[in-house]
């Protein structure tokens, strides 16, 4: 129900390196939006299904542009620090 402010929290929690690592725990806890819902009211069922599903393929993509952007630089750093040791 508040995608916004969730949303707003993930990322804040990848832009410190040190909270970076609980990062996980957002993609986990979409999984527990279909719990929140009830029988006496099935429509909502169904979109709280798709926004749940869209709110995780999102966080899990960030979380992949994020590690894709560390490895690029650590590989970078390490291409320097060779080209370093064989001059």
């Amino acid at each position: 129900f508040y995608s916004r402010a969730f949303e707003k929290m993930f990322q804040q929690c990848l832009e410190l390196p040190s909270q970076s690592r609980h990062s996980i725990c957002f993609p986990l806890l979409c999984t527990h939006f279909m719990s929140c819902t009830h029988e006496l009211c099935p429509e909502e069922r169904h979109h709280i299904g798709d926004r749940s599903l869209s709110l995780c393929n999102m966080f899990l993509d960030e979380m992949a542009k994020q590690a894709r952007n560390l490895i690029t630089d650590i590989c970078t750093e390490q291409c320097t620090l060779s080209d370093q040791l064989s001059a």
